[in-house]
């Protein structure tokens, strides 16, 4: 069990389980409430990568300060946190992406309306 003003201390080395990150994994259950989650090490994450840096029986409250879908900056990589009743997973957050068909032909002087349309990969 985590005391109040406890640190899950999380090395990232890449994005494998265990080989190269640290991560608590338990059948029981764990209360986040008041935990700090500390994030080090070198590796640059990518988008595609994610790590469950808690996996558990049941898990309650959140990291102190990353309430679900928080921002989590990383090496200069932002990642966002979301939890379930039994996991804690940071994403590599990927950027929207904007479609606005083309390629467009105009003439010298002439205005162009484009209609776009955008989705977000992650639902933020």
């Amino acid at each position: 069990a985590f005391s109040a003003g406890s640190r899950l201390k999380v090395n990232v080395a890449g994005p494998a389980a265990d080989t190269q990150f640290t991560r608590l994994v338990t059948g029981g259950a764990v209360n986040l409430t008041g935990v700090t989650l500390a994030l080090s090490g070198g590796y640059v994450p990518v988008v595609g990568d994610s790590f469950t840096v808690v996996s558990a029986g049941s898990l309650s409250g959140t990291f102190a300060g990353l309430q679900n879908g928080a921002a989590v900056v990383f090496n200069g990589v932002n990642l966002r946190i979301f939890y379930t009743g039994t996991a804690a997973t940071l994403f590599v957050n990927r950027a929207p992406v904007v479609s606005a068909g083309g390629p467009y032909t105009i003439g010298e002087g002439s205005g162009l309306t484009v209609s776009a349309t955008a989705t977000d990969p992650d639902g933020d």
